[in-house]
């Protein structure tokens, strides 16, 4: 496949992403659709498009930056947690609220984005918008994007836009959008704010957070993909930049304070933050502002390339109405996250794990012993 040239095709038509979002018009559209039918992509589905970028990257780039690909049973999972129900029963009803927004930080390709745009798209279309109103306002408000690296950006746009097909045309026939994809490294708080379209956003508040965040401590091979000045940043602004720090932790603290009351983040991350002594304090923080949704431990299989095995967090933040009676973890195993979502998970009360030496996310504890 010629991806470098896409890749380069794409910087043309677009240009390189920055703080205001990704420009999207009719006369964009045809010269990406001209670029994919010249390279012989035109039929390839958008999540190989996907794949095929991922493949192109330097092992030593995907590990530094913690760039994997996703099963897409694992996401499909995360956003049955972090999706709200959509409301359906009348025409041309909104499914989610207007406030509302999917977030991926580190998107990579954009796995989890393509699979919300699907959802999402489904359900306008159930309740009577047209594609291309459902689409418009989908690309234009409803999933957003981060990443450091601009070519990511683009290609989980072309995936996106690969999906949408025809259908997209007619979301620009009255005015050009700009697709809220950015250019940025999603740790920097000073990011928050300002007048560029991210920080605006940023600045709101985000009701959904998912992805699947890169996993580089600093002690660690790979810490040399964190420069000293990072660790300094780090280390000065975020309650989990002391000890023993890696990245995942800042993603989950900075994600979590972006949420607003009620939001809901959903992460893939080492397994590690259940019972290592050194992330108590991430723990203790999430028990005391959360509520766990749910904690599902993955099989090593799911990343092959990772050299620790991970699980699936979900978390949603409290509201102002604090504890109203005793909340329910769902917690289990799944074997291959490459199959079904495991059924039948089980229940444990989120306070039994504040009693727990370190406040272990202790998920091992036998049936007999949860509610």
């Amino acid at each position: 496949m010629p991806w470098n040239a896409l890749i380069k095709g794409l910087q043309r038509i677009f240009g390189t992403p920055g703080l205001d979002g990704i420009p999207l018009d009719t006369s964009r559209l045809a010269q990406f659709r001209n670029l994919i039918n010249r390279h012989g992509l035109s039929r390839l589905r958008p999540r190989d498009l996907m794949d095929g970028y991922l493949a192109t990257l330097p092992a030593t780039h995907r590990s530094g930056k913690g760039v994997y690909y996703t099963p897409n049973p694992v996401v499909e999972f995360i956003l049955d947690q972090t999706l709200p129900p959509p409301r359906t029963g009348k025409k041309n009803l909104e499914p989610y609220d207007d406030d509302f927004r999917l977030l991926e930080p580190a998107c990579g390709a954009g796995y989890f984005l393509l699979a919300a745009y699907r959802r999402m798209k489904r359900e306008y279309i159930r309740n009577g918008f047209s594609a291309s109103l459902a689409n418009r306002i989908i690309l234009s408000w409803r999933i957003a994007a981060i990443d450091i690296d601009p070519s990511a950006l683009l290609v989980a746009l072309a995936a996106i836009l690969q999906e949408g097909g025809d259908e997209i045309d007619g979301a620009l026939t009255d005015s050009p959008i700009l697709i809220p994809f950015y250019c940025a490294d999603f740790l920097y708080k000073d990011l928050d704010g300002g007048s560029t379209s991210l920080g605006k956003i940023l600045a709101t508040g985000i009701p959904a957070i998912v992805g699947n965040p890169p996993y580089v401590s600093f002690y660690a091979k790979r810490a040399k993909a964190i420069s000293e000045r990072e660790k300094k940043y780090y280390q000065s602004v975020y309650r989990m930049g002391k000890g023993r720090i890696n990245t995942y932790c800042l993603f989950i603290e900075r994600a979590f304070d972006l949420l607003p009351p009620s939001g809901v983040l959903g992460f893939i991350v080492p397994n590690t933050l259940l019972i290592m002594k050194s992330y108590e304090p991430l723990r203790r923080y999430l028990l005391e502002n959360g509520w766990l949704k749910s904690i599902v431990d993955l099989s090593l299989k799911v990343f092959p390339e990772v050299e620790v095995p991970t699980c699936i967090l979900t978390v949603e933040k409290r509201d102002s109405r604090g504890i109203q009676f005793p909340r329910k973890v769902k917690t289990g195993f799944w074997e291959s996250a490459r199959g079904e979502a495991p059924k039948g998970l089980e229940s444990t009360i989120q306070d039994r794990f504040a009693g727990f030496p370190y406040a272990m996310f202790n998920i091992h504890i036998r049936s007999a012993d949860k509610d």
